[in-house]
């Protein structure tokens, strides 16, 4: 056995892993472009991440006053122990922002169960 990996897999197989149907959204203010959509769920390892939709987001599509199920892609930002911004690492070298755009549920799926096995 391989020190220090057993264990990560271990717990992310007799975990229940989070998915993004355990986000629960609430309405996000967003001032004169109307009302958009905010979710956020911190993970027993101190991380969390954050999703919104709404105009002004990069989420599919750009509009407010929507219900969360008629977006079909979103953005998120991922936030480390103590808050501090940690969406980068969860993405491609290249990827330079604190949030990452236009995440499908499923690719939201994979980086909440990256995260949790962090």
């Amino acid at each position: 056995m391989q020190h220090g990996h057993g264990n990560k897999a271990n717990r992310a197989n007799t975990l229940q892993v989070k998915t993004f149907k355990d986000l629960e959204f609430d309405a996000l203010d967003m001032g004169a472009m109307g009302q958009g959509k905010h979710a956020k769920m911190q993970f027993d390892n101190g991380y969390s991440i954050s999703v919104v939709a709404g105009k002004g987001y990069y989420c599919t599509p750009r509009e407010s006053d929507l219900d969360s199920s008629k977006y079909k892609s979103f953005e998120i930002a991922i936030f480390g122990v103590g808050g501090s911004w940690v969406t980068k690492e969860f993405f491609l070298s290249h990827h330079e922002r604190d949030v990452a755009g236009w995440q499908s549920r499923e690719e939201i799926d994979k980086v909440m169960k990256q995260i949790q096995e962090k």
